[in-house]
């Protein structure tokens, strides 16, 4: 396969997803990642004095041709995702991770950006272009730039399999929604929902040879089911099975979810921090989680009384539909018949 025979190099303005295939993932990304080292290579070999664009201007360039040409294939994973491209995407993941954990933690790319940093150039710039510099430097420091080597090569190696873990977990999201699904061959159990969502339940039993009306997992299947079913067992049904989804057997995200929040808090600490959280709002409004949850706290504080006033009118408007008690799959139901 050449490189101009692989859809994931189009240059083109309108993304080719309907040629892209799971034997163009690993070629393709491959000869991505090479052509983008390729290009931060050429910054940070630079020779002449460091200037907008050949440092910052040719970095971007270089990491927004990567992001285009990689961004298609990270949305058809999400969206109309096979076996193929899954295993495609998952032996090319740690090579992707790889290089974009590698960016601040070259140390040549970072002294060729402070070295740029410290030109007159740099110190005349205002507005978006002033802070865009502030912010990639501040976001090297914050990834690791200045940490001695062995650090570099421990937080890389956390990041690395951070990507995976994080990836797989959001693959048993996708494996267990689709492995639930109910058939309802007793029409009056779906009074209430609207005809199209109904003629889409009916199409995929058709599609399984099935009589009747197939209800899954997918948010626009669960939707019209709590929002306007009348039969509260179903609503019951399909709740509990939204919201169980990944807690037991092949698909059991909790043992991952331990994993990944070790991992965080490991990669925090090693850049200085005292926890994830602080990591993450650093360079957010709330500063630290401190103030993060103190502001929850406050809010709160300030909004459960109206909190309380909206539960008490929803209990109430319940108890009109035959509802003695307001469970959590009633809500959404009881919300859409109150606003009518």
């Amino acid at each position: 396969m050449t490189t101009k025979s692989n859809p994931l190099l189009s240059e083109a303005y309108r993304i080719p997803f309907h040629a892209i295939k799971a034997e163009h993932v690993e070629p393709g990304i491959r000869q991505a990642l090479a052509d983008a080292q390729a290009a931060v290579d050429a910054v940070s070999d630079e020779v002449g004095a460091a200037s907008w664009d050949n440092t910052l201007g040719r970095l971007d360039r270089a990491l927004e041709k990567l992001s285009r040409r990689i961004a298609p294939l990270g949305h058809l994973v999400s969206v109309a995702e096979t076996k193929e491209l899954r295993d495609a995407y998952n032996n090319i993941l740690p090579e992707i991770s790889a290089f974009w954990s590698s960016i601040p933690l070259d140390p040549d790319l970072w002294k060729r950006l402070e070295a740029f940093e410290d030109t007159d150039e740099a110190k005349a710039l205002r507005g978006i272009e002033r802070r865009h510099l502030n912010k990639t430097v501040s976001e090297f420091r914050r990834a690791g730039a200045n940490l001695p080597a062995e650090r570099k090569d421990r937080l890389q190696a956390l990041q690395i399999e951070l990507a995976q873990a994080q990836q797989k977990f959001s693959e048993n999201v996708l494996d267990a929604t689709a492995a639930w699904s109910l058939l309802v061959t007793d029409e009056s159990r779906l009074d209430g929902i609207p005809e199209a969502a109904k003629r889409r339940f009916s199409a995929r039993a058709s599609e399984n040879g099935n009589e009747g009306w197939t209800l899954t997992l997918d948010y626009p299947s669960v939707e019209p089911i709590l929002k306007h079913c009348r039969d509260s067992e179903l609503r019951r049904e399909v709740f509990v099975a939204y919201t169980t989804r990944c807690r037991e057997g092949e698909h059991d995200n909790r043992p991952l979810l331990a994993r990944i929040l070790r991992m965080r808090d490991e990669i925090a600490h090693i850049l200085g921090y005292r926890g994830f959280p602080d990591y993450v709002l650093a360079d957010r409004m709330a500063g630290t989680a401190v103030r993060a949850v103190s502001f929850e706290r406050d809010l709160t504080e300030r909004t459960q009384p109206y909190w309380q006033r909206d539960v008490q009118q929803l209990s109430g408007h319940a108890k009109s539909l035959g509802l003695d008690t307001l469970r959590p799959w009633d809500v959404a139901f009881v919300t859409e018949d109150l606003r009518k």
